[in-house]
């Protein structure tokens, strides 16, 4: 496996922590508001080693929103280089 392209200090890109940690927390909420549907599939369903439907819910509901939304708007998330 060969290593990433080292980049000079000068061409960073940096992520925006503020406002990744901001939406997050949105996202937080949001999922936290939201009931478990009564047809969601129980873990035992889906695999024994799940016990907690709502835990399961709110796990699927975090990668899922949040993953969108960096694919979505990735630049959202990412700080212009600083320039020196």
């Amino acid at each position: 496996m060969t290593s990433p392209p080292r980049a000079s200090r000068s061409k960073l890109v940096r992520v925006d922590r503020i406002e990744l940690h901001a939406f997050i927390d949105d996202q937080a909420d949001l999922i936290e508001r939201t009931p478990v549907p009564d047809d969601v599939l129980t873990p035992e369903d889906l695999f024994p080693a799940a016990l907690d439907p709502e835990r399961l819910w709110r796990i699927a509901g975090i990668a899922t929103l949040i993953g969108l939304a960096i694919y979505e708007d990735a630049e959202r998330f990412v700080s212009p280089p600083a320039s020196h």
